[in-house]
């Protein structure tokens, strides 16, 4: 299958595309200049567009919100930046201990850290807190993940120090569903396009575990075991029907949903595969790993 790389001097840890599928937003480890790097870079050539911010911290996680102009990233996991690729501005949020971004299609933008909270970014304001679950480091709590829906109505919470993820409907600000023998701590969170399936990875690499949100119940648990320890990173297709996934060996794998089959599975990258996307329309794979390398790769007819 062909590809394209984008080979940088330090690990990627987080990235994502637009929704228009032409920019790729790469955050990357400390290099030899002891920055960690935030750069904006064209899908279609891989070339370079700007350096959007630097730190000295290790790496950002960093999303798209809403449209392809508005970048949010967590700057030294102290607060939560957006970054207007239009005009050059940007934009701070008041959020502690910020470790995990995830957005809509709309203008809202899940932040995960000490708390867990939805922002609207065109106010910008904070519009839900989840008040029944604080990370703090004397208790020995760590920070939970969540994913938001593509419409900004729903929010999947997991790593909430008990075997159970949460499903919250924004509107009606309650729990909507509760799924069972979910990790106590989690890594990754991530919801279907179709609101079908919630996926999760374990902390630490410790399990990853998939849903069916119409029945509630383990999907497929023969394939998406708790004891498996070898899954950093997942994503959704945007049809639903495919989930990848990244090891930390350097593969990619992609399941077909239907019955769990692996239509795909390769080693991509040297070392863990940190991040990985889709395109938007479904045609490419985009992956960031500890060799520094960003892999653009061309997918075909999956099945």
């Amino acid at each position: 299958m062909p590809s394209q790389k984008i080979t940088l001097d330090s690990a990627v840890l987080a990235l994502d595309i637009s929704p228009n599928g032409e920019h790729i937003v790469v955050s990357q480890s400390i290099d030899t200049s002891s920055k960690a790097r935030l750069t904006l870079w064209d899908v279609k050539n891989s070339q370079l567009l700007t350096e959007i911010d630097a730190t000295e911290y290790d790496g950002m996680p960093v999303c798209f919100v809403g449209h392809d102009q508005l970048i949010a990233y967590a700057k030294n996991f102290s607060e939560v930046c957006l970054y207007s690729v239009e005009t050059g501005e940007y934009i701070h949020l008041n959020s502690a201990g910020v470790t995990w971004l995830a957005a809509s299609h709309t203008h809202r933008l899940v932040v995960a850290g000490m708390a867990t909270e939805v922002w609207d970014t065109e106010t910008p304001k904070r519009m839900w807190l989840m008040t029944d679950y604080i990370a703090l480091k004397v208790l020995n709590l760590k920070p939970a993940v969540a994913d938001i829906s593509l419409d900004g109505t729903k929010v999947a919470v997991a790593g909430i120090n008990t075997t159970q993820a949460l499903i919250f409907d924004l509107e009606r600000d309650e729990i909507i569903q509760t799924l069972d023998n979910a990790p106590a701590q989690a890594r990754w969170v991530s919801l279907s396009p179709n609101l079908r399936y919630l996926a999760v990875i374990g902390a630490l690499s410790r399990g990853r575990f998939l849903w069916n949100l119409e029945t509630g119940e383990q999907y497929l648990p023969d394939i998406f075991e708790s004891d498996d320890v070898g899954t950093w990173s997942m994503c959704f297709h945007p049809n639903s029907e495919y989930l990848a996934t990244g090891s930390l060996v350097g593969f990619i794998s992609i399941y077909r949903l239907q019955d769990g089959e692996i239509v795909f599975s390769e080693p991509i990258h040297e070392g863990r595969v940190w991040d990985l996307a889709f395109t938007p329309d479904g045609k490419k794979i985009i992956s960031g790993g500890d060799d520094g390398v960003v892999s653009i790769l061309e997918l075909g007819n999956l099945d």
